[in-house]
């Protein structure tokens, strides 16, 4: 377990091509940083979605266990 701590604390470099710069974060925020923000493309989805008048289907957790049971 310990592991996993160690890799998570690691620094993750890349190069910034808007900003001309080499930025480095740990990985844990970097992975935290990812799953914010697929988060926010699924609300983008979700909206635009509604707009066109598409039921979206629901992809909460909870509510897909309880339809695959069903």
């Amino acid at each position: 377990m310990k592991d996993i701590f160690v890799t998570l604390s690691r620094y993750n470099r890349w190069a910034n091509a808007r900003l001309y710069a080499e930025l480095a974060k740990p990985l844990a925020l970097c992975l935290a940083h990812f799953f914010n923000h697929q988060t926010h493309h699924r609300g983008q989805i979700h909206g635009l979605l509604g707009v066109c008048g598409i039921k979206a289907a629901d992809i909460d957790l909870f509510g897909y266990t309880r339809e695959s049971r069903e």
